[in-house]
C-alpha cells in the first residue's frame, strides 16, 4: 500500500518537474526600487483655527486641508517641487523630490492683527510621523 502511494508521488513529482509546472523564484532585488516619493501634508490640531480651512497647491494638484487632518500625495516625477498656499498672504516651501523618500510638510495658521496667514514647513520625517499619530 505505502509502496504504491510513494510510487504515484514519484510519478507526480517527475511529471511536475519536467512540465515546468514547479518553478524556483530567484529575488535580484537590489534595494528600493520606488519610482515615486511620497509627500505627507498635515495640519495638527489648534482650537484657535479648526473653523479655517485652507487652500494647499502642490505642483498641479490643489486641496483644502482642515484642521486635524492629513493627505498624502505620490510625486512620480524628482524634480524640485513647490508647495504653496494662499489665505490673505501667501507661503511656499520647496522640496528636493528623490524617489523612495517621505517627506512632510505641517500646515498651520499664524494669527496677525486682521487674519489668520498659513505657514508651511518642511519637517523632519520622524517628527512627521509623531505628529500625525495624534491627529488623531
Amino acid at each position: 500500500m505505502n509502496f504504491k502511494y510513494s510510487g504515484l508521488f514519484l510519478i507526480a513529482f517527475l511529471l511536475s518537474t519536467f512540465t515546468g509546472l514547479t518553478q524556483a523564484t530567484i529575488s535580484t532585488d537590489k534595494g528600493d526600487t520606488l519610482k515615486y516619493a511620497t509627500v505627507i501634508i498635515y495640519r495638527p490640531h489648534d482650537i484657535n483655527s479648526r473653523n479655517n480651512a485652507f487652500k494647499v497647491n502642490i505642483g498641479d494638484t490643489s486641496f483644502k486641508i482642515k484642521d486635524n487632518n492629513s493627505c498624502e500625495i505620490k510625486i512620480y516625477k524628482e524634480e524640485k517641487l513647490s508647495v504653496s498656499c494662499k489665505k490673505e498672504t501667501s507661503t511656499e516651501v520647496k522640496v528636493n523630490i528623490k524617489f523612495g523618500e517621505q517627506y512632510y510638510v505641517r500646515c498651520n495658521l499664524a494669527f496677525g492683527i486682521i487674519t489668520a496667514r498659513p505657514v508651511l514647513k518642511l519637517v523632519n520625517p520622524e517628527i512627521g510621523k509623531n505628529e500625525i499619530k495624534s491627529l488623531f
